[in-house]
């Protein structure tokens, strides 16, 4: 099992789940915290499986109104795990914030150099082979937990289309073309409508009950 992300939110006098109690609050919330994390780890040990301890992340998320001054600090065996800006889960970077920037700029910059490698190979590519290479980056770069890319400030989108728009010209012949026939030919629509599509299409799976069910099954 990979790392154990613990995430608290706190209000200005250290409440947990919106409770009437302060700093005691506080501790008790730690100490259930460090319970349950025990527990996990007896399971585990009992089923053969191992926690990976040192990946274990803590990220408070505190108001905006007022930062917390004294941060928990979580014992789990014999690793202190300290407060952390940020926690990754499935390779998604969440901040305190919940803002997303240094997930968008870690995939910007990514995508930014395998965009550059497959520009370099693109005369030995026919377009067909240029679409497909094109598609797959994108899917994986910008289609990945993009739905978690809703509501952040639309700014921090206009990295990931400039993303999308340099991956669109790489399957023309010419870089002075215009990107939009690019894009409307790859059925690939602006960022910001692929994450609302993305939300409605899982919305709609489960509406219609068209979701899998395989995941819920013992």
């Amino acid at each position: 099992m990979g790392s154990v992300i613990i995430s608290m939110r706190m209000t200005p006098n250290y409440n947990i789940a919106f409770s009437n109690n302060s700093h005691q609050q506080l501790l008790d919330g730690k100490e259930c915290t460090e319970r349950c994390v025990a527990d996990i780890q007896r399971w585990m040990q009992a089923n053969d499986l191992k926690l990976n301890q040192d990946k274990t992340e803590i990220m408070l998320i505190p108001s905006k109104v007022k930062a917390s001054n004294d941060p928990p600090i979580i014992q789990i065996g014999d690793d202190t795990i300290h407060v952390s800006s940020t926690a990754n889960n499935l390779g998604f970077n969440f901040d305190k914030y919940v803002c997303c920037h240094d997930q968008i700029k870690q995939v910007c910059k990514s995508s930014l150099y395998f965009i550059w490698k497959i520009a370099k190979i693109r005369n030995y590519l026919t377009v067909f082979a240029t679409e497909s290479v094109v598609r797959a980056l994108i899917t994986s770069k910008l289609g990945y937990c993009n739905s978690l890319y809703y509501g952040p400030p639309k700014y921090l989108l206009k990295g990931h289309q400039c993303i999308q728009n340099s991956a669109a010209l790489i399957v023309q012949a010419s870089k002075f073309d215009h990107v939009t026939p690019v894009l409307v030919r790859l059925h690939w629509l602006p960022v910001h409508f692929r994450i609302m599509f993305k939300i409605l299409l899982m919305v709609n799976k489960c509406l219609q009950d068209m979701a899998s069910h395989t995941w819920l099954t013992p």
